[in-house]
């Protein structure tokens, strides 16, 4: 087997881990070829330990690096431009959510994999977590029943006013978008496609120009419904983060450890918790595995654009206080008479 050629784009915070994995990794497997930031200081820093060239410019590396993929770790605003300019080439991309700021940008870039020889998938750690990929397997084995609600809650106090991930024009919003997405993707992969979605803002306790506080309510193509609290200014001190309830039972998917209830039993202990560097282990070896053709992606292309189309959806319908349905309606078109 050849080892995979990879770039990592960016070398911020998120790309720390993926830095550690692929010291980590199989030389046979997947091998770091460069590294990319526009400081020029950091790309050299992570450059360094491997023996790689960095670069100040996406464009320099794919130009002068032969390269199979590419894990894009960039701020959301320069996801669509970075992806596109790699897959138009032939280069497979990983890249961290969201995959875009909104849906056309989506879907085109989606458009283009489609039409390339490489791979587009969206980075969603908590799919690849040991308990949540447990807990679905005991779903789809109907454990308990048919799903009926998601529960989700990603809330912590996290200082956020001097970091890209409160800037609008760079993050596309606040914690709907940041740690939504994760939400979002977690309720389609228990419940279903969701078909729509209301978000109710909190109170703005850091000041921020995007928001800090905020609840989504989802509805899916199943029926079953959703609740997500999400959060950077509230300590939500909850074991459980995810918890899934079903005609027959329930799950409940935790930091530490996991647990499921059968109609008339009492709770059954499973799994660990929530490991973050061995859930984006795991997703980098699927990733790499698709790429190889050893497997499939375990995040396509479909999941992709539906992420961003609930986050887009959830913006629409903030302030309306109702429902707003996830696909926006397709213009009318007036037929001459």
């Amino acid at each position: 087997m050849t080892a995979r050629r990879v770039a990592l784009i960016g070398a911020g915070g998120i790309a720390q881990t993926y830095l550690r994995l692929l010291g980590q990794a199989r030389a046979d497997e997947i091998v770091l070829a460069a590294v990319v930031d526009i400081d020029e200081t950091a790309a050299e820093r992570a450059a360094r330990p491997f023996a790689v060239p960095a670069f100040t410019s996406h464009a320099l590396a794919r130009d002068s690096v032969d390269l199979d993929a590419v894990i894009v770790c960039t701020p959301p605003v320069t996801h669509a431009t970075i992806a596109s300019d790699f897959l138009r080439v032939g280069v497979s991309v990983l890249c961290e959510k969201p995959l875009t700021l909104d849906a056309a940008a989506a879907r085109s870039l989606v458009a283009e994999a489609r039409s390339s020889a490489a791979l587009l998938s969206m980075a969603a750690k908590f799919r690849f977590v040991a308990d949540v990929a447990e807990a679905r397997r005991r779903l789809l084995d109907g454990e308990i029943g048919e799903v009926v609600q998601v529960d989700n809650t990603f809330a912590a106090v996290v200082p956020m006013e001097h970091r890209w991930t409160a800037d609008r024009a760079v993050a596309g919003g606040g914690v709907i978008i940041d740690n939504g997405t994760h939400s979002v993707d977690l309720v389609r992969w228990f419940a279903g496609p969701i078909r729509e979605v209301m978000a109710v803002e909190g109170p703005r306790q850091q000041g921020l120009e995007v928001e800090d506080n905020a609840q989504l309510l989802t509805r899916s193509t199943s029926g079953a419904t959703g609740r997500i609290d999400l959060s950077w200014s509230l300590a939500i001190d909850e074991p459980w983060y995810l918890r899934v309830h079903g005609t027959d039972g329930a799950i409940d998917i935790g930091w530490r450890e996991s647990r499921l209830r059968t109609a008339g039993n009492d709770w059954r202990r499973f799994g660990r918790g929530y490991d973050k560097l061995a859930a984006m282990g795991e997703q980098l070896r699927n990733f790499v595995a698709a790429v190889d053709g050893r497997e499939p992606l375990a995040v396509g292309t479909d999941d992709a654009i539906a992420s961003v189309e609930v986050i887009e959806a959830a913006y629409r319908s903030l302030g309306t206080q109702s429902f707003v349905p996830v696909a926006p309606p397709k213009p009318r078109v007036e037929l001459a008479s």
